[in-house]
């Protein structure tokens, strides 16, 4: 889960370009920019002037790019004035200016659309704080203009926003218990490639020290803190918050909570799942299957509504090796 306090989403008609945003994130050391930029495909490649950001939000396993991210923020109250200046992931120079202003008020239907991005990666569910259209808007890519594209050939696609983003991601790492009663995880497993369709490496890296109490397990990087809560060693709630917010950016409550998948059981265990997004209760549902075959249990996570984050089905393993290590690895199910 994420928050972004503010978000310019751009959508050019460059040929090998479909859908420019620009989200800002508050962090113990500031504001920090970052350029999120999806080609044709519609997969996404994050630009940002950070050292750590390859570490930093790595359980979404999203492309990231370190390089010069040049911001000129002028925005006053609700009113937006940002220059931005990068060059993309493919090594072209693109220059951003908009103008506009954010709506006092939430839009009536606040669980907003992913608009098919990044689909190889995550499962997510949006909340729209405040959605906006217009304002003044110049994209130049490689030193030409590029129009931005029309929605059912009449407004030019230029949005506005603050939005939290949260869900289920692919994920591969290794669990393993330390000797202070916690585990550490280490992400990517050995061998993992990325989600995408380049057989890469893996685009984050992180090792991670959780801290376990009786009925929750947690890891806090200062950022954002993750929570797995707990009945009889099945897990009942996920809770991500970050940093500077009182409100929770993602929960997912799970009902009955899954079984405990240290121990084997015969059949299948199914459990219905709510996805609640910025302190808004429902922005998703499905349901979750857990059963074992062997030494492995398996996890598949069936979304069902809204339609947009049903069409993206996971499934995944937990195996238990000798050393007392734990490797965990979801993808996107076919299904």
């Amino acid at each position: 889960g994420v928050y972004y306090d503010l978000d310019i989403v751009l959508v050019s008609r460059d040929p090998d370009w479909d859908m420019h945003e620009y989200a800002r994130i508050q962090t113990p050391d500031g504001p920090l920019w970052m350029a999120k930029d999806a080609d044709r495909a519609k997969v996404q490649t994050i630009i940002a002037n950070h050292p750590e950001l390859t570490t930093r939000i790595a359980e979404v396993p999203v492309a990231r790019f370190i390089r010069p991210l040049m911001v000129e923020d002028r925005s006053e109250g609700r009113r937006v004035d940002v220059s931005i200046s990068y060059e993309n992931s493919a090594g072209v120079p693109v220059e951003v200016e908009y103008r506009g202003r954010l709506p006092r008020t939430a839009p009536a239907k606040r669980n907003g659309h992913t608009m098919g991005h990044s689909a190889h990666a995550v499962a997510v569910a949006l909340d729209l704080e405040r959605f906006g259209t217009g304002g003044r808007a110049r994209i130049a890519i490689g030193g030409e203009p590029v129009r931005l594209d029309r929605l059912l050939g009449m407004y030019r696609q230029r949005y506005l926003l603050k939005q939290a983003q949260g869900g289920i991601a692919v994920t591969s790492f290794r669990q393993q218990p330390t000797g202070d009663g916690g585990f550490r995880i280490v992400r990517p497993a050995a061998g993992a490639t990325a989600p995408d369709a380049t057989g890469g490496p893996w685009p984050t890296h992180r090792t991670e020290s959780w801290s376990v109490l009786p009925d929750r397990a947690e890891f806090d990087d200062g950022w954002i803190r993750q929570t797995y809560h707990f009945i009889d060693g099945g897990l009942a709630r996920a809770t991500v918050t970050q940093h500077g917010r009182d409100t929770a950016v993602t929960e997912v409550w799970f009902d009955p909570a899954l079984p405990d998948l240290s121990r084997p059981f015969e059949g299948r265990a199914t459990s219905r799942f709510r996805l609640d997004i910025n302190g808004q209760s429902g922005h998703g549902a499905g349901t979750v299957t857990t059963w074992w075959v062997g030494g492995t249990a398996h996890v598949s996570m069936t979304p069902e509504a809204p339609r947009w984050f049903a069409d993206r089905p996971m499934d995944g393993t937990v195996s238990f090796r000798p050393d007392g290590a734990v490797l965990v690895e979801t993808h996107r199910s076919q299904k």
